[in-house]
């Protein structure tokens, strides 16, 4: 009987963490809608040049701000017994962190502007700083949606947010704000946020501040906090060296093929891992049922994520010149060189989740620091053939890298490196085939009917849709027949808690 509560157990955690993925993919699709219908009628009204001075300030905000949160709110999440006391201290503990950031950007500001010789950017900066202390007050509130996953109403908050600040930032852009509008739209689409964080949250922080409690959280979070200074080094010193050496245009461009790539990354991977880090916190020290549900889970992120970049490398001509129009035609060879690395890196994002629920961002955190140098040595080498020189060293160095993060990820589930890319075999040689015939398409409707790039795109997006599902329906059958019964699964979880219960109560 004791089995049947434990599987019963075990498929009522996967529905509810796939339920909870779905609403946070929905979350991050519809803010990738938003994200590409706003971006283009801004990328109409402004000038690579804004986004370029964007990106800049970006690159500074972003170190500072990986201190914004000090690796506690991940650190409750993993944690089963978190108290009244932990939630509260860390709260208080974020609104210092928050206040004294925002100071920081000030103060950083002028040597900012003289960094990249753009006085431009003092103001700017200064005024993107106050995001920190507006964010500071609904970090807890958005750790706890977290970790009963409760992102239903994590997907209301991001969408509503993004919605309405993207609207202004067009208005702003009509009216000839320029790089103000950008500026603007983030500081408006954080307090939005903070603002629905409370309102949809029932917790209240009660007046306690105890260090003893934060020390027990610092472990884990410390390590974390580690790792992210240096993974966020790793991915941003391209945007650094580009904008310090190469200027802010350069810049735009290539941001703007960088966004691309991590589009798979971030609407789908890094949904899973929102949802799998506290799941498997939940059940840590079931090793095989974690190794089973990892498997599962890169499986159906590969299903979307290989064909998604394959078809975007082939269409990029046809993507960026309707979406951006033809000023932009610089990106296009950079998303080009790009699009593999989001493939491989959807994947091994995920590899995250791993070492946060088994408490182990202290090999994490070393790892980082090998793969940033690495990953230092290939930028610089690049950007002595410009930007698509910084793409392709980017592109080789995050292949070299990929088997050794793998291998040491999965050595904490044991899981053999073989076993895991076999498993994704399947994806890929579907994706790759879809991408031989899209590309066959194009080359037909470009030389033989010259079509136009609308024409072009749509009819390519029906046929490598078309083509895709019927590669993965004859080589994956058992993929597709595991996927529709987790789709039933989903369709009746009444009937999973009726077995659960009745398990209990035996």
């Amino acid at each position: 009987m004791n089995s049947k509560i434990n599987d019963s157990s075990k498929i009522s955690l996967t529905i509810r963490t796939m339920k909870a993925t779905l609403w946070s993919g929905a979350s991050k699709f519809a803010g990738l809608g938003l994200q590409i219908g706003i971006g283009a009628f801004l990328a109409r009204l402004l000038f690579p040049e804004d986004f370029g001075l964007i990106g800049m300030v970006a690159v500074f905000s972003g170190i500072v701000g990986l201190f914004r949160e000090l690796g506690l709110g991940s650190a409750i999440i993993q944690k089963k017994d978190a108290t009244e006391e932990h939630l509260s201290s860390v709260f208080f503990i974020n609104i210092l962190a928050g206040v004294i950031l925002s100071l920081v950007m000030v103060i950083l500001a002028p040597e900012i502007a003289y960094f990249y010789n753009e006085k431009r950017l003092m103001n700017i900066t200064m005024v993107l700083g106050t995001r920190f202390f507006i964010s500071s007050f609904g970090i807890v509130q958005r750790t706890l949606l977290t970790k009963k996953l409760e992102f239903k109403k994590i997907a209301i908050i991001e969408m509503s947010s993004e919605a309405l600040a993207g609207v202004l930032a067009i208005f702003l852009a009509f009216w000839g704000m320029g790089v103000w509008s950008l500026v603007l739209q983030t500081i408006v689409s954080n307090t939005i946020s903070v603002i629905l964080l409370w309102l949809w949250s029932s917790w209240r922080p009660s007046f306690i501040f105890h260090w003893s409690r934060l020390k027990e959280l610092s472990r884990f979070s410390l390590n974390l906090l580690g790792f992210s200074f240096v993974n966020y080094f790793s991915r941003n010193l391209d945007n650094l060296l580009i904008g310090k050496y190469l200027g802010a245009a350069s810049l735009g461009f290539y941001g703007k093929a960088y966004s691309f790539m991590l589009m798979p990354i971030y609407n789908i991977s890094w949904t899973m891992n929102d949802t799998l880090f506290p799941a498997f916190s939940q059940i840590q020290e079931d090793i095989p049922k974690i190794r089973e549900k990892y498997m599962q889970i890169t499986r159906y992120i590969s299903m979307l994520t290989f064909p998604l970049m394959m078809g975007l490398m082939v269409l990029a001509p046809e993507f960026i010149r309707i979406l951006y129009g033809n000023k932009w035609e610089r990106s296009i060879i950079l998303l080009q060189i790009l699009c593999p690395v989001g493939m491989m890196q959807s994947i091994l994002t995920t590899v995250g989740c791993i070492f946060l629920s088994q408490g182990r961002t202290d090999i994490q955190f070393k790892w980082s620091i090998f793969s940033t140098v690495a990953v230092t040595i290939s930028f610089l080498v690049g950007i002595r053939w410009d930007i698509e020189g910084v793409a392709i060293a980017y592109c080789i160095i995050s292949f070299i890298l990929m088997f050794p993060n793998f291998f040491i990820a999965f050595r904490l589930i044991n899981l053999p490196i073989y076993k895991f890319f076999r498993n994704l075999l399947l994806t890929l040689v579907s994706a790759i085939g879809m991408a031989i015939i899209v590309f066959g398409c194009r080359m037909y409707l470009k030389i033989s009917l010259q079509a136009n790039d609308v024409v072009t795109f749509i009819t390519c997006f029906v046929v490598g849709v078309a083509s895709y599902v019927g590669l993965i329906c004859i080589l994956g059958r058992k993929l597709l027949q595991e996927f529709f019964e987790l789709v039933m699964h989903l369709k009746n979880p009444s009937k999973i808690s009726s077995e659960v219960e009745f398990a209990e109560n035996s």
